[in-house]
């Protein structure tokens, strides 16, 4: 596999999953802008440790000797059940001190509405941080 076809694969691993340059400059410990460089081609010589950030933030498995990314479909609804859970969570924790808490069917049945409702919404809110 060469740089540019490597590069391609991260840039349409990036818009599949709806991440934002920024959200993976963050993830990746690097600069919003070196990310805009590499993930459109216009930074031939970027280190290769750089290279492994981008990719890890995008699904790379590590530990594995080819390069093998996790399946877009397992990130977002790992995503969206983290968000989902995060938000039925807070959520809960309000409702219980005015003494309205959830049973636990409620709190699964809220996580799965939640998790659909992020599923089919813009992706860019599946990697929100709250």
């Amino acid at each position: 596999m060469n740089y540019q076809s490597f590069v391609n694969i991260l840039a349409e691993r990036k818009l599949k999953l709806g991440m934002s340059e920024a959200l993976i400059a963050h993830r990746a410990f690097l600069s919003q802008p070196t990310v805009h460089r590499i993930l459109s081609g216009k930074h031939h010589k970027a280190s290769w440790d750089d290279m492994i950030a981008i990719a890890k933030v995008l699904g790379l498995n590590s530990g594995s000797v080819q390069f093998q990314f996790k399946p877009i479909e397992d990130m977002l609804d790992n995503q969206a059940t983290m968000l989902a859970t995060a938000i039925v969570g807070i959520n809960q924790a309000t409702n219980q001190l005015e003494g309205q808490g959830l049973t636990p069917d409620e709190k699964e049945k809220l996580i799965y509405q939640s998790k659909l409702k992020l599923l089919t919404g813009p992706r860019g809110y599946l990697w929100m941080e709250i």
